[in-house]
């Protein structure tokens, strides 16, 4: 799936931003089978792409359509536009359309956004700076894009200074959320806000002790995970057992974390489709992305990693795979695994049996969903939902489920993030 670059009207200013297309072809589409004739194979996408407009069209025309009707078709087909998906995501997020700024920069000076007092401003603008290179090639789009993306960001944090605290990543899924939303409207601003204040909450925080915390979260569920796994090959390595001989802590699973895997995920089109997942489902979503991603890699070389297992070593395998095996990772069919995870395992399953254990905060957001501006009924199904396999007697020691000091961790979180946003890395 490539990035559908809108062509420029004629008589159009230069600097005027050409409407991007997160999607191009849809999710469904991408997944087709591949032809020997590319005219073939390319109608056929069209085809296909044309009967997903028309069941989206029928379902949102319904007015009694419910959220888990949209999630559904959300996560088998994904949204095959812009125009349809800034209609999912009003519908998923609860918001009132008549307050939806007018314009996009009405939106940007409601909050003093062009005019930004907050204390992230340079780092913001470091970050946004390197941003979207591989999503919009062309270089004088690029640089519009990243005008808006930055009065974006620093709108919402001008908004909710002392409340919501950027760190590096914010940036990325920031700018899925803009090119979806496009600068029609002020609906990009009204949509980060929102993410940023319920989905995004415990990364926002003024110190990292949640996201530490939420780390601390991944080898137990990786443990559940692997001991389903029956049929599992003896030469297929267990990643828990790599993480813990080593003594690696999760830290590698950080960015995966804070920016729902875009920054690795190679197109806008995957990048999006996982923006469109997360905002209809539970907040703990992202760590079970972060679950399929070392899942996936067990077979692309942990085998060869040399034993006894390194922390070295290990971190570093899990920590780049995405990008250093990306011509291996089947990205459209790794996307979907998250959500098989969490229907086996729930979130409430998880942080009953862990989140002790893990330091996960009352406050935290994985215990405060569904989200205020949801309505009765609207949270997927996952969070009481039942879980498929027996738990098997665990001690919740922090050496047998291999946790780590969340201060000690999320010191060494802000040391890494304050270094990098002055290298660039």
């Amino acid at each position: 799936m490539l990035i559908v670059q809108g062509k420029k009207r004629r008589g159009a200013r230069s600097d005027t931003p050409v409407a991007h297309d997160t999607t191009g072809v849809s999710y469904a589409s991408s997944r087709s089978l591949y032809g020997n004739n590319e005219g073939d194979r390319r109608r056929r996408e069209i085809h296909k792409e044309i009967q997903l407009c028309r069941r989206w069209d029928d379902l949102l025309s319904n007015a009694n359509v419910s959220k888990k009707q949209i999630r559904q078709l959300v996560c088998t087909d994904g949204i095959p536009n812009n125009s349809i998906r800034r209609q999912v995501w009003i519908l998923l997020l609860n918001v009132d359309k008549d307050s939806i700024p007018r314009s996009f920069k009405d939106a940007i000076q409601r909050c003093d956004g062009f005019n930004p007092s907050h204390k992230y401003v340079p780092i913001v603008f470091r970050d946004v700076e390197r941003s979207l290179w591989t999503w919009i090639p062309d270089p004088a789009q690029r640089s519009i894009w990243r005008t808006h993306l930055l009065n974006l960001i620093n709108a919402v944090l001008n908004q909710h200074q002392g409340k919501l605290h950027y760190y590096q990543g914010y940036h990325d899924i920031a700018s899925a959320v803009l090119l979806s939303c496009g600068v029609e409207d002020g609906l990009a601003f009204t949509v980060l806000e929102r993410l940023s204040l319920h989905h995004l909450r415990d990364f926002m925080a003024p110190q990292l002790t949640e996201t530490a915390a939420q780390l601390n979260l991944l080898v137990p569920l990786l443990k559940l995970i692997e001991s389903k796994e029956i049929d599992r090959s003896e030469s297929l390595p267990s990643a828990v057992e790599a993480i813990e001989e080593s003594g690696a802590p999760a830290f590698f699973a950080l960015s995966w974390l804070l920016t729902w895997a875009s920054h690795v995920i190679p197109n806008v089109s995957l990048a999006t489709y996982i923006v469109d997942v997360m905002i209809g489902h539970h907040p703990a979503l992202p760590l079970y992305l972060s679950a399929a991603i070392v899942i996936e890699s067990r077979q692309h070389g942990l085998a060869a990693l040399p034993r006894p297992y390194q922390m070295p070593h290990v971190h570093q395998y899990f920590g780049t795979f995405p990008i250093a095996k990306a011509n291996l990772v089947k990205w459209p069919q790794l996307v979907q695994q998250p959500l098989k995870i969490m229907n086996d395992f729930p979130p409430a399953q998880l942080l009953q049996e862990y989140a002790a254990a893990a330091t996960i905060a009352p406050t935290s957001t994985l215990f405060n969903y569904p989200f205020p501006y949801m309505s009765p009924g609207d949270q997927d199904d996952t969070r009481s939902g039942t879980i498929a396999f027996s738990f098997r007697s665990m001690t919740v020691a922090k050496k047998a489920i291999g946790l780590v000091s969340v201060t000690s961790l999320a010191a060494a979180i802000t040391a890494y993030v304050y270094v990098s946003s002055f290298t660039g890395t």
